[in-house]
């Protein structure tokens, strides 16, 4: 389930996009997802587990993960179900308009910025 054919980034910070927020990491990058751990007692999917992994990948966008160069392109998000061995996985292309996104990540640099 979690075989890299190019990259694992264990533990990885999106460098200034993280310090914007006062720090954030996620779990690991392999290949070209974001994933999230989760010890649950419920095989149950949240919708604060999808907007911790999209603020995630809008850290990344700001300033990639890691000190990774070239930044990684990451097209899937997914949280792994450690109980139940479950990996959710969300492709980005289905749940994020690439033509709205950049002034998205604007206004969230702006916002981040003011608090």
């Amino acid at each position: 389930m979690f075989k890299s054919s190019n990259i694992c980034l264990l533990n990885p910070s999106f460098g200034e996009g993280s310090k914007l927020v006062g720090g954030a990491d996620a779990d690991f990058i392999i290949n070209d997802m974001i994933v999230d751990i989760k010890t649950t007692m419920k095989l149950q999917q949240k919708r604060d587990h999808i907007n911790q992994l999209l603020g995630y990948y809008i850290l990344h966008e700001i300033s990639g993960a890691g000190e990774y160069t070239p930044k990684l392109k990451i097209t899937k998000i997914g949280v792994y179900f450690s109980r139940f061995a479950y990996l959710h996985v969300l492709d980005l292309d289905e749940i994020i308009s690439k033509k709205s996104f950049p002034n998205f990540i604007e206004w969230f640099v702006d916002q981040a910025k003011q608090k």
